[in-house]
Formats: C-alpha cells, sequence, structure tokens
C-alpha cells in the first residue's frame, strides 16, 4: 500500500505503510537471521523509504535509509557474490547514495559511490553479456560518472 500511497503523492502515509513493511521484516530477520530473502526485502524497504524522503526534500535522512540498505546487500552480496539480482540491487544501492552526494553538492563522495556503481554493473555486464538491461545500466553508470 505504501507504494500506492507514494504514487498517489501522499507521502504521509506512504511513510507510515513502508516503516510498518520494514519494522515487520525486521522482526523477522530476528526470528531467522540467516533468511536472506527477509534480508533483502529489509533492503527494498529501506530503498523505498529513501526514494519517499527524496520526495519530501529531506536528503539527509534519504542518505541514511539508502546507506542501510547498501549495507544490507553487502552483507548478502558477501554471502552470494555471483547472484545476478543481489549484485545488481547493491550496484543500484551505490547509484543512489551517489545521487543524493551529488544533490548535496558532495561531489567526491558521489564520484565514489558512482565508481562503485560503474564496478558492479561491469561485473553484472560480465556475468550475463546478452542482458540489455545491465548493458544500459553500465551505461547509465558512465552517465552518471560524467555529470560529476
Amino acid at each position: 500500500m505504501g507504494e500506492i500511497y507514494f504514487l498517489q503523492g501522499n507521502l504521509t502515509k506512504a511513510l507510515e505503510n513502508q516503516e510498518i513493511y520494514s519494522q515487520m521484516f525486521t522482526q523477522l530477520i530476528q526470528r531467522d537471521a540467516q533468511n536472506t530473502y527477509y534480508s533483502q526485502r529489509l533492503a527494498f524497504s529501506y530503498a523505498k523509504l529513501g526514494e519517499t524522503y527524496i520526495a519530501k526534500g529531506n536528503l539527509n535522512k534519504a542518505l541514511e535509509l539508502f546507506e542501510n540498505a547498501q549495507a544490507v546487500f553487502t552483507n548478502l552480496y558477501a554471502i552470494k557474490p555471483d547472484d545476478l539480482e543481489i549484485t545488481k540491487y547493491l550496484a543500484i544501492s551505490y547509484e543512489k547514495i551517489g545521487s543524493v552526494y551529488a544533490s548535496k553538492g558532495n561531489l567526491n563522495k558521489a564520484l565514489v559511490s558512482f565508481e562503485k556503481y560503474k564496478d558492479f554493473t561491469e561485473k553484472l555486464v560480465k556475468l550475463a553479456p546478452n542482458n540489455i538491461d545491465f548493458g544500459s545500466g553500465l551505461a547509465f553508470a558512465y552517465q552518471k560518472l560524467g555529470s560529476v
């Protein structure tokens, strides 16, 4: 429901629902810490919350949430380094962090994040060279690097 509220522009309701979703997966992880599905869902919830805070104009809170998502994806990547989905979302987390830093005017940190985004996207292209989305993502990574 949080996504529907977000699309409707009701950011307060979107945040309420997204926070409940995040809390539920936090509780599930406390019961089953080895469940990578729960961890992935938690990371997605952080990213959605971050996007909502960007829409509300709160870049600091968005950055905190994107960094939380990135930390979860980094842990998952350590467990499954060749998992395409985990690698893709880890790359995206770096892109989101870099975009927030760029918006805040911290171009050095943006550049570091965009470099990591490029590196993980390059890995995706090597793992799945025929995947058009990964190739497009790599082009986007170079565009991001050129913008800072």
